[in-house]
């Protein structure tokens, strides 16, 4: 069962469509002054559509305290290559913070090789809870 989604805290919906560049999400959460009791953690639920030349997505968690987190950003949480082989799947990533901006960013490109540009189809992500599951880096 996943963890309770805030369409405030939303990274990626299955209206943003397939996954099939590099992209980068930034979200504002004030309304916590740095990480609760429980923990935060990113949900990302990944389809069993990857497809182009061995396509691997490795997801990079990041801080900042202006309201452009993608340009002074620390880096806080990662978890790298999610595979072909390991969907469909929901990956929960914990992390703590202590700024009120987030940056989540998916590197679409990692060990893609040959010509056929990486697709993973339609990726929702979310800020939520961190519910204790189970997890691996």
């Amino acid at each position: 069962m996943s963890p309770l989604m805030d369409a405030s805290l939303m990274v990626r919906c299955t209206s943003d469509g397939d996954l099939a560049e590099d992209a980068v999400f930034d979200l504002e959460i004030t309304n916590w002054p740095g990480t609760p009791l429980k923990g935060l953690a990113l949900l990302v639920i990944c389809p069993s559509a990857f497809s182009g030349n061995t396509p691997t997505l490795d997801i990079v968690i990041s801080e900042s305290s202006t309201t452009n987190p993608s340009s002074t950003t620390q880096k806080i949480a990662t978890h790298k290559q999610i595979s072909a082989a390991m969907t469909p799947a929901e990956f929960i990533i914990p992390f703590t913070n202590t700024k009120e901006y987030v940056s989540v960013f998916f590197d679409t490109g990692a060990l893609c090789s040959g010509s056929t540009a990486p697709s993973f189809g339609t990726v929702i992500a979310a800020i939520v809870e961190n519910v204790g599951r189970p997890w691996a880096r």
